[in-house]
């Protein structure tokens, strides 16, 4: 395989960051530099960055908070780099409000295994999930793939304790 880096292939990572800035509605269209040296917090300790210093235009950070406020939000918070850029609440909800996501997390839980195929670090998402749990070797589990969890069809009841 060459070393030469084809410019015109646009990597997963990439269309999910065009994807995710098109998905709130063009409010930060031009608003994406270059990325900021790499960073993720640890625990609760988050870092926060001004729109300006990550790169990030502010007006159209303001314009999807007020797009969130006005269309029944409980909350925006907006991340670059591992940081957060805004952080906004309504409804007396707070940082510490608890809210259940339900099927959101299937396609954050999708994109990043389509990074980590991409990045090697899975083989494919035919790969059985007990090569990640050992408990389910030699259990009625051992054939459910990387897939099947991905799209809810692994058989596995969803109740406390079933798992």
């Amino acid at each position: 395989m060459s070393d030469r880096v084809d410019r015109h292939v646009v990597t997963r990572r990439e269309m999910l960051r065009v994807a995710t800035a098109a998905s709130i509605g063009g409010f930060v269209g031009k608003a994406f530099a270059a990325p900021p040296k790499l960073y993720w917090p640890r625990g609760n300790d988050w870092e926060s960055r001004t729109p300006k210093d990550a790169g990030i235009d502010a007006a159209g950070i303001e314009d999807a908070a007020n797009y969130a406020a006005e269309h029944n939000s409980t909350g925006l918070v907006i991340l670059r780099g591992g940081r957060i850029i805004t952080e906004k609440y309504w409804k007396d909800w707070t940082q510490e409000t608890a809210h259940p996501i339900f099927s959101s997390s299937k396609s954050i839980t999708s994109a990043l295994v389509g990074m980590a195929i991409e990045e090697g670090k899975l083989r494919s998402v035919h790969q059985t999930a007990s090569d990640f749990v050992t408990a389910w070797k030699d259990a009625q589990k051992k054939s459910i793939t990387l897939r099947h969890m991905l799209t809810m069809t692994s058989g596995i009841k969803n109740t406390p304790g079933s798992v």
